[in-house]
């Protein structure tokens, strides 16, 4: 089965009709077996990816950890690379919580004021996360969209 995501381009008609457009999209594939072996050597690991609030609904054990470690830590790399920074110091695994949303999908939540000033007013940016498990990888794709008479997303956080 395939799947297709339809994208909305920015043109005039588009910013004239105040439609959504797409400022970024990112990809991330975790290996998790990798992921396990570097938790064995680092375990604070799990301090610096996931915020206060991720800890807090970390299963305690077993397979169903390791995927949601590597669920969160997969999606926010996307997220990062979806609006184009990166992971470093303008963009922190603290700035982003992804917690079980309706019917299981992940709710995305800024944590930092950075962040939080680089989105502008709620509703003016809208958050697509997808997390997917298969027997040794994780895969995460984030999207990032805007309202086309939105102020453009200032997020060179410099």
């Amino acid at each position: 089965m395939r799947s297709f995501l339809y994208t909305q381009y920015t043109t005039r008609k588009n910013v004239r009709e105040g439609r959504r457009v797409i400022v970024g999209v990112g990809i991330d594939l975790v290996d998790q077996a990798r992921l396990a072996r570097l938790l064995e050597r680092r375990p604070r690991f799990i301090e610096r990816v996931l915020t206060p609030a991720e800890r807090a609904a970390l299963p305690a054990e077993g397979r169903r950890r390791l995927e949601f470690i590597s669920g969160r830590f997969a999606a926010k790399e996307a997220l990062a690379k979806a609006f184009g920074t990166g992971i470093g110091g303008r963009f922190s695994f603290q700035d982003i919580s992804l917690l079980p949303g309706p019917g299981g999908r992940p709710a995305v939540r800024a944590e930092g004021d950075r962040l939080k000033a680089a989105l502008g007013a709620p509703g003016d940016v809208r958050i697509h996360v997808a997390i997917s498990h298969e027997r040794s990888h994780t895969v995460a794709v984030a999207i990032v969209e805007r309202w086309s008479s939105a102020p453009r997303l200032d997020i060179d956080m410099g």
